[in-house]
């Protein structure tokens, strides 16, 4: 069972834990965790402000020298939180009875699975399909244009700042993901532009 009344009252937090947000979104179900990581990431990638605690534990060996975020310290604002949600499809105030379900991402290089902030918005075929509809491949469509009208200018821009104008192209355009309006740049470079989807088949110079 649900503890309903206890998620009514997070709604009318205006600041709440990582950990609660994720308890907000999932419904308080079964897969809350797999929201904590999807918000954390969110943070890290600075998608998401937050007033970060971490813990003391750090992880030398794999690099962690800052140490993981602490989901039960970390603080978000529920504007920011809502505008961030927002953009996956979500909207809080109308929490659904049901647990949102989040559709997981194909195994990752290292082995294992990852989230990313498109895992809410579509559960779809993780393949690449050069179909006109979808919505990353009018995003690199349009970072082609950006691509090439820069190199008739003799400049280059990052594969972030391609990212960044091609969201802000994609608004203009009113093109949406399967879930509605697309506000991350980060988004953007990892489901549409990053590497071999996009970047990697680009010269450089």
């Amino acid at each position: 069972m649900h503890d309903v009344e206890g998620l009514r009252a997070l709604l009318l937090r205006k600041k709440i834990t990582v950990f609660e947000a994720a308890r907000l979104i999932s419904g308080d179900s079964g897969c809350t965790q797999d929201f904590v990581a999807l918000i954390v990431e969110a943070i890290e990638g600075s998608e998401l402000p937050a007033q970060i605690v971490r813990w003391s534990i750090v992880d030398y060996e794999n690099g962690d020298y800052d140490g993981a975020v602490n989901d039960m310290q970390t603080t978000l604002l529920r504007k920011d939180l809502d505008e961030w949600c927002q953009g996956l499809g979500i909207r809080l105030q109308d929490m659904p009875a049901t647990p949102i379900a989040v559709a997981p991402k194909p195994p990752s290089a290292g082995g294992g699975e990852a989230l990313n902030s498109e895992a809410i918005a579509s559960a779809a075929d993780p393949s690449w399909p050069e179909d006109d509809s979808d919505w990353r491949v009018q995003a690199r469509r349009i970072a082609d244009e950006f691509f090439d009208r820069d190199t008739a200018n003799d400049v280059r821009d990052s594969l972030k700042g391609y990212s960044h104008r091609v969201m802000q192209e994609m608004q203009k355009r009113r093109i949406h993901g399967p879930r509605g309006r697309i506000s991350s740049a980060g988004t953007v470079q990892r489901e549409a532009l990053q590497g071999t989807h996009w970047w990697a088949k680009k010269e450089k110079t």
